[in-house]
């Protein structure tokens, strides 16, 4: 063997390449006792953001990067923390600049931001780190700097919506809707359940006439890639934009989808819609019921679910798929977030890494705890149970922390 000749031919050398050896594996190892600690203390930072702990989770960042510094995904969830730290009023205080910023929250914006300049120095193709900058970069009043970071969270990655919808807010909020329309309908194209949003409701409210046109356009330019090449997904998504306007072709298109492509669980749900419209419950109760096989962390299904079951007179079913929507609701997770448990090999991940705070629950289908907790309220008195059904109505007038 090599080494039996080394140390023939030199003892000493072979000592030295030993000690040398020797040293690199007690670094080794100390760097993964590091990392592991980091990896608790990232954890734990996790946990106390998802309870508003905002304190504690200053704490714990702080931990996990004394002992990890170069980890970028820990450096961009340290700007999360500083933007949610600033209570500004969560998204929509993003969403009408015009609220003056205090100079602590000036300053607490600029530490995120700094948090992000660090992260993509480490990491400079992570395009959510853009596209949260860009969002910090406005609330600042930069807005060359905001849609210069947006126009580049786009260019590393075209295929998210929100991207767009951010662009486009953006452009609407500088008094340019123009703009702002072709941003909305990519956006529209790329993730239909906008339709059901808070955002897409506000967008009627002030714009009625560029809403109808993001819809229309949208549905013109999936119609012609779908004449293009057969898509179950490209149906599964025109199938979900025409209901409201032609339920015919959204149930043919739906269809379509789950019959070429069985394992997309949105259809299903869409097409269980279309079913509850049209008159048929007992269809659709089968359609939710794959949707919640499919994709059990989906809260939509679960609460259609939920509320066949209640007009089906069925109150225990009913109150389970209600009380789980609830916590898939909680529980909900971005994009990238899901995305970075992968790049970032993190066994933990900040399940709402969306800058600004509100933004990702803002832009998803409209989901109101609230009015879930009365409907189970409701169910237990149906089935006697006084104590259960006076709780929930409690949790019902409770404030709801959007995760």
């Amino acid at each position: 063997m090599i080494s039996d000749k080394l140390q023939k031919a030199s003892p000493a050398i072979y000592l030295i390449l030993v000690v040398i050896a020797a040293s690199g594996m007690g670094y080794t190892l100390r760097a993964g006792r590091a990392r592991s600690a980091a990896e608790a203390h990232f954890a734990a930072f996790a946990s106390q953001m998802a309870n508003v702990q905002y304190a504690e989770a200053q704490k714990s960042i702080d931990a996990a990067l004394a002992l990890w510094p170069d980890n970028a995904y820990y450096r961009s969830s340290s700007g999360v923390l500083y933007e949610r730290l600033a209570t500004l009023g969560g998204v929509a205080s993003f969403l009408k600049p015009d609220r003056p910023v205090t100079p602590e929250a000036r300053g607490l914006l600029e530490l995120a931001v700094g948090a992000y300049q660090e992260a993509l120095a480490r990491n400079p193709d992570d395009d959510c780190f853009y596209h949260n900058l860009g969002w910090l970069y406005w609330r600042l009043g930069q807005k060359e700097a905001s849609v210069d970071s947006f126009k580049q969270a786009i260019t590393l990655n075209r295929a998210v919506g929100l991207y767009h919808l951010s662009l486009g807010l953006v452009y609407e909020q500088s008094g340019d809707p123009q703009a702002a329309e072709p941003e909305y309908v990519s956006a529209l194209r790329m993730s239909p359940a906008l339709l059901d949003s808070d955002f897409f409701r506000d967008l009627q409210d002030r714009q009625p006439s560029l809403a109808g046109r993001i819809v229309s356009n949208a549905i013109s330019e999936l119609e012609k890639r779908l004449g293009a090449a057969d898509d179950p997904i490209l149906e599964s998504y025109l199938g979900r934009l025409y209901i409201g306007s032609n339920l015919n072709r959204a149930h043919e298109l739906l269809v379509r989808a789950t019959t070429g492509l069985p394992n997309l669980s949105r259809a299903w749900t869409n097409l269980g819609n279309v079913l509850v419209l049209e008159g048929n419950a007992g269809e659709a109760e089968l359609c939710y019921r794959k949707a919640t096989l499919l994709d059990q962390s989906d809260y939509l299904p679960l609460k259609s679910l939920g509320s066949v079951y209640e007009q089906d007179s069925k109150p225990k079913p009913g109150i389970d798929c209600y009380l789980k929507a609830i916590d898939n609701w909680r529980q909900m997770i971005s994009v990238h977030a899901y995305r970075s448990a992968r790049i970032y090999n993190s066994q933990v991940v900040l399940r709402d890494d969306i800058v600004p705070g509100g933004l990702l629950a803002y832009t998803e289908p409209d989901f109101d705890p609230a009015l879930v907790y009365g409907r189970v309220s409701a169910l237990y008195g149906q089935i006697g149970d006084a104590s259960k059904a006076a709780y929930f109505q409690q949790r019902s007038r409770q404030p709801i922390v959007i995760p």
